[in-house]
């Protein structure tokens, strides 16, 4: 049990960033993680590693996720739980068929902070994708099932339903490009 809680993650906020930012030039979700984890040590750059168990049953839990870590992780070592929030939530939107490649995760001054930027396409479904990543986190963490099948099916129908269609997307593509609002 001592271990379940070391893995407590709670999302302090969510903030889209609808344009250019500090972090992309992309639209964006910022979102305000606290986790117990420890900040990464200045030796190391990194925390201490998640258990091997917790890894091994998000794997299980949601394939996908493997390709991901291994090409967001960019330092060597372990990840922390808010790395892992943003791998699920950009896994799961380009498991989803969303054309998403960036997200970052930085920790703050203070200890067990820790900002996340993922990438979305459409804000819905990056929302979404970042509760089904931190459900997917917790269904890990408390050995349960998680549905990955329907929760990328949940986001693509949610994409589809928001998404404004090929001709309509070119002409605001057209007009952003020319500084038409």
């Amino acid at each position: 049990m001592a271990a379940e809680q070391a893995l407590d993650l709670a999302i302090d906020r969510v903030r889209a960033l609808r344009g250019p930012n500090l972090w992309t030039r992309q639209t964006a979700l910022e979102i305000l993680v606290r986790s117990p984890l420890p900040q990464p040590q200045a030796t190391s750059g990194r925390s201490s590693s998640l258990p091997r168990a917790f890894e091994s049953r998000i794997r299980a839990l949601f394939p996908a996720i493997g390709e991901h870590w291994a090409t967001h992780l960019v330092k060597p070592g372990p990840a922390t739980l808010a790395e892992v929030l943003e791998i699920a939530a950009l896994a799961l939107q380009a498991a989803a068929g969303c054309p998403v490649s960036f997200s970052r995760t930085q920790a703050t001054v203070e200890p067990g902070l820790y900002q996340v930027v993922v990438e979305y396409t459409e804000e819905a479904v990056g929302r979404k994708a970042v509760e089904q990543a931190q459900a997917l986190i917790d269904a890990a963490r408390l050995d349960q099932l998680f549905d990955a099948e329907a929760a990328i099916a949940e986001l693509r129908a949610i994409d589809e339903d928001v998404r404004l269609g090929p001709s309509t997307r070119s002409i605001v593509d057209a007009a952003v490009s020319r500084n038409i609002p």
